[in-house]
């Protein structure tokens, strides 16, 4: 059974990311923003502090979600409302991404613009927007589950929502601490799969100099180990904007790579006993 359920919950990243329909998404993922914001708001008025907040809107839902998994840990009928629980817990924290998606946004502005001027720039704000919300979206609460199970990928998705929100400044500015280091050890993860998805030698001895750093941002470390692990494209002509997105593509298409590899490690880690 828990190799069933690692891998429908495969699909379901996969199926919940890339075939729901926005509509969908924006669907699962509103009852909890809603509620954070009502928490916040009711905070907000009562001058609680930031830090308070944070924790209220965070680990209260992960521990009642926690408590609701050990209650059905048992054999029998307990196994299916695990199973629907799970389901219910990692629904909108897959679901909830970026409309369009970078990709998507990038392709359609590009395409439809005659503005030809700073390809280059453009391109590499892109590119790093696209592995950063590529990480916080998907493979960082990925590296949550697979780790530490469906409670840990919550409190991410929850301190993603609070520090998202616009509510509640100190509590976000909280959050954002919080989130930088649940952010660090996935993206050096991710970096290593992109050196085994990309070229592994640039990449490899890039990770030599930096695994440890902690200075620099998420996005300035994950931006260069996708550039090295695309070495070949450094020095690519960027003439048109065809040129432009089939450039960002070459990343979109690492980031796949990577998801491979990590659901592969997500079977294997099932069948471990």
């Amino acid at each position: 059974m828990k190799v069933l359920l690692v891998l429908f919950l495969m699909l379901l990243v996969l199926a919940g990311r890339d075939l729901v329909s926005p509509a969908v998404k924006k669907t699962v993922s509103r009852p909890i923003r809603q509620l954070m914001d009502l928490v916040l708001d009711a905070g907000l008025k009562a001058r609680q502090p930031g830090s308070l907040l944070f924790l209220l809107v965070t680990i209260a839902p992960v521990l009642a979600a926690s408590l609701l998994l050990s209650a059905f840990s048992g054999g029998g009928a307990a196994v299916f409302w695990q199973f629907a629980l799970i389901l219910a817990i990692t629904l909108p924290v897959f679901m909830d991404r970026r409309l369009p998606s970078v990709m998507e946004f990038c392709r359609k502005q590009w395409l439809d613009s005659d503005h030809q001027e700073q390809m280059a720039q453009r391109v590499e704000q892109a590119k790093a927007d696209l592995l950063l919300t590529a990480l916080q979206e998907l493979f960082s609460p990925l590296f949550w589950l697979i780790v530490a199970g469906p409670a840990a990928s919550l409190f991410y998705y929850l301190v993603r929502c609070c520090d998202e929100q616009s509510r509640h400044p100190e509590a976000a500015d909280f959050a954002r601490k919080v989130r930088f280091w649940l952010d660090w050890l996935p993206s050096r993860a991710l970096a290593i799969s992109f050196a085994l998805a990309g070229d592994f030698l640039s990449v490899w001895k890039y990770l030599q100099l930096s695994f440890t750093e902690s200075r620099s941002s998420i996005q300035a470390f994950i931006t260069e180990a996708g550039q090295l692990a695309e070495n070949g494209l450094a020095n690519q002509a960027l003439e048109t904007p065809i040129d432009m997105v089939r450039h960002l593509a070459h990343y979109d298409s690492l980031c796949q790579r990577a998801l491979g590899l990590w659901l592969v490690v997500m079977f294997l880690h099932a069948l471990l006993p």
